[in-house]
C-alpha cells in the first residue's frame, strides 16, 4: 500500500517542486533521508543470525557495482552528445559480460 502510494505521489510532488527550483527537491529529500536512516539504525535488527562461515561477498559486489555504472554511464554520455560512440557501445558489452559473469557466480 505505501509503495503504491509513494509512486502516486512521488512524481507529482517532484514536479510540483520543481516548479521553485529543482534545488528545492535536494531540501526536501535530504532530511526525509538522513529521518529514515536514524531510524532504521534504531529499529531494524536482524532477525536471524549468519552461520560463521558465511561473509560478505566482496567481488560480486563490486563486480554488480561496475556493471551498474557501465550500464548507466553510456546513456548519460549519449544525451550529453547526442551520437553513439563505439567506446559507449564498449561500455554496454562489458556491462552485459560482467552481468552475466555475476548472474553466472564466474567471478
Amino acid at each position: 500500500m505505501a509503495i503504491s502510494i509513494g509512486n502516486v505521489i512521488g512524481p507529482i510532488l517532484g514536479g510540483f517542486l520543481l516548479k521553485f527550483g529543482w534545488k528545492i527537491i535536494f531540501y526536501f529529500n535530504v532530511p526525509f533521508g538522513i529521518i529514515g536512516t536514524l531510524w532504521a539504525a534504531i529499529q531494524l535488527r536482524e532477525v536471524e543470525t549468519l552461520p560463521k562461515h558465511q561473509k560478505f561477498d566482496y567481488s560480486g559486489t563490486l563486480v554488480f557495482t561496475i556493471a551498474m555504472i557501465n550500464f548507466y554511464l553510456p546513456y548519460l554520455l549519449d544525451l550529453q552528445s547526442g551520437i553513439i560512440h563505439t567506446s559507449l557501445l564498449s561500455l554496454l558489452l562489458q556491462q552485459f559480460c560482467l552481468s552475466c559473469s555475476f548472474i553466472l557466480k564466474i567471478v
